[in-house]
């Protein structure tokens, strides 16, 4: 565990080969050593010397990638590994996979990592690919047979309506060809819809492909110091006058 956290890769294979290594012991934040390895940053000490001024960054990070690929391999072959280890926020190794390394989640759905797993706050793996904005981990998700993809997390919000507030059009749009997708959903209990995400922060294509799916676009939201406001209200709130345009066309 601390080999990892120190970026010790020449160690951390060494301590794999270790039979009586406990695979699944946790830190203090609740991670186990594969959570760990995907999420830790940091430069590999294996690949470059202190001060050294022609470190290239690009090759350190394709080797860093690698190495954390063949990592989760190796730790994922100990027998007992658990693939649906729990952080204190409930995170899964495939939910932190899911904000950054395609190959990775790759190898964790392999092995049967839930694909819909929540953590404390109800959001799964595709919600924070979806928010990241990660195309290809999305397109990994969704073809999973038992991907929810209309999941909502513990305020209602769902996987697309997180990509339609961070105006990420090409996630949006890979998303809509799913036959269950649902692009009008309302939070449980702000009431707030994709389309007002969106038009709240002037994301002007998402507005306009999430009209052509014909979502509600007079939806009233439910918050107490704000109740009834619609779409062109949050777009007029912040001035975003080529949504306002768009909406009331």
């Amino acid at each position: 565990m601390q080999a990892i956290n120190e970026s010790r890769y020449k160690v951390v294979a060494l301590l794999l080969d270790n039979k009586a290594l406990e695979i699944n012991e946790q830190n203090n934040n609740g991670q186990s050593a594969l959570s760990l390895a995907i999420t830790k940053e940091g430069k590999p000490r294996t690949y470059y010397y202190y001060g050294d001024d022609d470190y290239d960054d690009s090759v350190s990070r394709s080797r860093e990638y690698s190495w954390r690929r063949r990592v989760v391999k190796q730790l994922l072959a100990k027998k007992g590994a658990d693939v649906e280890s729990r952080d204190k926020s409930g995170r899964t190794p495939l939910s932190y996979a899911a904000t950054r390394y395609d190959l990775v989640a790759k190898v964790l759905l392999k092995k049967g990592a839930n694909p819909n797993s929540r953590d404390v706050n109800g959001r799964t793996p595709l919600s924070w690919a979806a928010e990241r904005g990660i195309r290809r981990i999305v397109k990994l998700l969704m073809a999973q047979d038992s991907i929810d993809i209309n999941a909502p997390d513990n305020t209602g919000r769902t996987p697309l309506s997180y990509a339609a507030a961070a105006g990420h059009t090409d996630v949006l749009n890979l998303m809509l060809t799913h036959e269950k997708i649902k692009p009008d959903t309302v939070e449980y209990s702000r009431k707030q819809t994709p389309l007002s995400h969106s038009a709240e922060n002037g994301h002007f294509a998402v507005v306009r492909l999430l009209l052509e799916q014909g979502v509600e676009v007079d939806s009233k939201s439910m918050e107490s110091w704000e109740a009834g406001r619609t779409p062109l209200s949050y777009a007029a709130g912040k001035g975003k006058e080529d949504v306002i345009r768009l909406l009331i066309e």
